[in-house]
């Protein structure tokens, strides 16, 4: 899996609107990336977005409120280590 690097633009169809400041491949999510952004604007629950990263690279993303997932990956952790 990739992930699209910190500082990358994001994009709001052909506009940038604030750049991506962290991420991570998330256990929760099945390992699919996730990361906080900084907009210049609002943004509502759904909307689409696209970030682009240094080298072009495109990646499509979606605005959801946090927590992304119930339950945590710590808590799984805790569960698989009391075997």
């Amino acid at each position: 899996r990739r992930k699209p690097g910190h500082n990358s633009k994001v994009l709001l169809g052909n506009e940038e609107i604030g750049e991506l400041t962290s991420e991570i491949l998330s256990m929760s999510l099945d390992m699919q990336p996730a990361g906080f952004i900084m907009v210049k604007k609002e943004l509502e629950q759904g909307s689409e977005i696209e970030i682009v990263n240094d080298r072009g690279k495109s990646f499509k993303g979606v605005i959801a409120q946090t927590p992304l997932y119930k339950g945590t990956a710590r808590k799984k952790m805790t569960v698989m280590l009391d075997r």
